[in-house]
């Protein structure tokens, strides 16, 4: 059998796709940039790998810990608040 390698990915999502450039040039228009993603750490567990999703930045360390632990290939789903990556820090999210 061959040997297996274990790897760790992470996963950064804000849910919103180029509201950066959006924010930058077109300001009065931040739209069409909200995304639903599925659960990447529920689909890495369908794939035998270990998933977990991080919300706050305090959870992170832990669920690192836990990742490397399972032995297994792993996934961390880290969620980032998208006012942390923001060009405008008053970004207002909808409730789409």
């Amino acid at each position: 059998m061959p040997a297996s390698l274990a790897t760790l990915v992470k996963v950064s999502q804000a849910g919103h796709h180029g509201t950066d450039h959006q924010e930058r040039e077109y300001p009065a228009r931040i739209i069409g940039t909200q995304m639903r993603n599925p659960d990447f750490a529920l689909y890495a567990r369908a794939f035998g790998a270990y998933g977990e999703r991080v919300e706050l930045t305090e959870e992170f360390a832990p669920a690192f810990e836990r990742a490397l632990a399972s032995g297994k290939s792993a996934l961390l789903h880290c969620l980032l608040d998208l006012r942390a990556i923001s060009v405008g820090k008053d970004f207002v999210l909808s409730k789409a």
